[in-house]
């Protein structure tokens, strides 16, 4: 491990430019905080530019504990690390992930398109269980960044497993022709008695607007999430837990 003294070191400075998206597309780059995310960077195959840890982080652990940190390993004070966190209680340990940008492509099976999610908490939980219930391929049109810190974060891992492709609306909307496009909508019908086909593209627009009305025009289908007690709707991470869960059941 090499100790980083000075709080301008290019490798801090390149961590701070990686809060911003604008960087981590320019670079291809993103900031994987806490152990879990780094661990599974690792152990998913991703390649690391270099891990960061704390001093104190550091000291706990012996040298065998740290034989996943396979990329260069830089040590910073605690004071200074902590300011490169984006959490208020941080692990101690970030890594600088390459990410493997996907061309756009058509999807093998059943997948899913996220159109104008904003909330990248939304985004990152909507993608993890994406990759338990077998969606692997997610096509993302004007939404939050999958791969900022909240949605990696509410992720737990997801983006190191999923194909996630991000384009414009028409050209995904082109690509996924193969499919069988359903909406959610509450003006839908049942999803629990509705005609899934088993290769389709389960559309699910914004918390606040939904589905565009570009994606609902292209449509074959609408469905719903039937509620009692008179409740309108559900979070935008719940809800695709349910449909995801019953659309593709036969994966089970």
């Amino acid at each position: 491990m090499i100790n980083v003294v000075s709080p301008n070191n290019t490798r801090l400075t390149l961590v701070r430019k990686l809060s911003d998206k604008k960087y981590r597309d320019r670079y291809g780059l993103f900031v994987a905080e806490g152990e879990k995310l780094v661990k599974d960077a690792f152990r998913h195959g991703l390649k690391a530019e270099f891990v960061l840890c704390s001093r104190a982080y550091a000291e706990k652990r012996e040298a065998g504990e740290q034989s996943f940190l396979s990329a260069p390993c830089f040590v910073a004070d605690d004071r200074i690390f902590g300011k490169l966190c984006d959490t208020v209680t941080n692990q101690g340990v970030l890594a600088v992930v390459r990410r493997e940008k996907k061309e756009l492509s058509s999807p093998e099976g059943k997948c899913l398109l996220l159109d104008g999610l904003q909330d990248p908490a939304n985004v990152g939980a909507v993608l993890r269980t994406a990759a338990a219930s077998g969606y692997d391929d997610v096509y993302l049109c004007g939404c939050a960044d999958p791969f900022s810190a909240k949605s990696l974060r509410a992720g737990m891992s997801a983006q190191y497993v999923l194909n996630i492709f991000e384009g414009e609306r028409e050209k995904i909307l082109d690509l996924l022709s193969c499919c069988q496009l359903v909406c959610a909508d509450m003006s839908g019908e049942n999803v629990f008695t509705a005609d899934i086909a088993e290769k389709h593209a389960l559309v699910l627009g914004s918390e606040g607007g939904g589905v565009s009305s570009a994606a609902r025009m292209r449509c074959e289908k609408t469905v719903s999430i039937p509620m009692k007690n008179n409740m309108e709707s559900l979070n935008v991470a719940v809800s695709a837990g349910i449909l995801m869960y019953l659309m593709g059941k036969n994966n089970f």
